[in-house]
């Protein structure tokens, strides 16, 4: 192999890794931010729970989003 092929083999790693780490933004913000919506149409709605969702899921998205960005842009 050439320095070359290694090169490109690293960048289409770190952009696969990248993508999977969108992909779990992508995920977290369904679960907690979109759930957390969902929990205003429930029976048991508890402020504090969905303030919670919310505040972790944005939290926790911002982070994945970071990190994806990173590894792509390093």
């Amino acid at each position: 192999m050439t320095a070359r092929d290694d090169k490109e083999k690293d960048k289409m790693s770190r952009e696969n890794l990248g993508k999977f780490f969108y992909d779990l933004a992508k995920a977290t913000f369904i679960a907690m931010v979109i759930g957390g919506i969902l929990n205003f149409f429930s029976d048991d709605y508890q402020v504090g729970k969905t303030i919670g969702l919310f505040i972790t899921g944005i939290f926790v998205t911002t982070v994945f989003s970071v990190v994806a960005f990173k590894i792509i842009k390093s």
